[in-house]
């Protein structure tokens, strides 16, 4: 394959790639640019649906494989195929946004098309630079979820002690979900198994690429596997506490310092 490219980058994108603005920084873009330039596969890995990433991978035209919902879903954005898919069993979905239902915490279905919360057309206020479209799984009247592929939950719950009786019921009446956090406000549910690791190991075992030539860029503790498999993990200043104790390198820099970029040339293409 005449493009076929030997070492992958793999970038979480709230919190690291993303500054404080929810924007790539000039400086963050040329270097995921040099990256490509130099034989890596570049790939994005969020929690987001790929909906709400399609602003920036379509702004790096590099980019061919998008990692979303947290690694449920794979996609070869170049030839617009859907390679990996792990949606949640519509049983367990079913459970769960019963438990959500009767205990009051807000959940939204994320899938390839959308998210389940917002209706066709409208704007994400919490996402203000991104527009919402073209949604097939919203939330139905009569709560039934099984007929859309899900491949993740995300439940909000505000309250601490609130947010840990949460994740211990699903826990125990839901043991086919795998419960990871983006968020200490909030629970990102999975088909059992699933997560950014076993997205990114999965692509890497197509792709021939082997773990020790493989980096990761993360923050937070979902993206805990990804880092742990790739060979060189690397997290900005901001990253969790419980991430920074599991990775090669935490940088001087934030997120909203360009960190990436920074990264990128310190530890990837040994540049200052």
């Amino acid at each position: 394959m005449k493009d076929k490219k030997t070492k992958m980058a793999v970038f979480d994108l709230d919190g690291t790639l993303l500054n404080d603005h929810r924007a790539i920084s000039s400086s963050n873009a040329a270097a995921l640019r040099e990256l490509d330039e130099n034989g890596y596969e570049v790939v994005l890995a969020s929690g987001r649906p790929e909906i709400l990433m399609r602003v920036y991978y379509l702004g790096l035209p590099f980019i061919r494989y998008v990692i979303s919902s947290n690694g449920g879903l794979i996609r070869d954005v170049r030839t617009e195929e859907k390679i990996y898919q792990q949606p949640i069993e519509p049983q367990a979905i079913q459970r769960l946004v019963e438990i959500c239902d009767r205990t009051g915490a807000e959940c939204d279905l994320y899938s390839y098309d959308g998210m389940s919360g917002i209706p066709t057309g409208e704007i994400d206020r919490e996402l203000t630079d991104e527009i919402v479209f073209d949604f097939k799984n919203h939330i139905l009247k009569n709560r039934q979820m099984g007929q859309f592929p899900c491949e993740k939950i995300f439940i909000t719950q505000k309250d601490p002690e609130k947010l840990k009786a949460l994740r211990q019921e699903i826990a125990e009446k839901v043991p086919e979900a795998e419960i990871s956090q983006s968020s200490f406000q909030a629970l990102d549910i999975m088909s059992k198994g699933i997560n950014k690791g076993t997205a990114v190991k999965w692509l890497a075992e197509r792709l021939e690429i082997k773990p020790q030539e493989i980096a990761a860029f993360g923050d937070h503790i979902n993206d805990i596997e990804m880092l742990e498999y790739a060979g060189t993990s690397i997290v900005c200043s901001n990253a969790v506490e419980e991430v920074k104790q599991r990775v090669r390198f935490v940088l001087p820099e934030s997120n909203h310092q360009s960190g990436i970029a920074a990264g990128i040339m310190r530890y990837l293409l040994r540049r200052e």
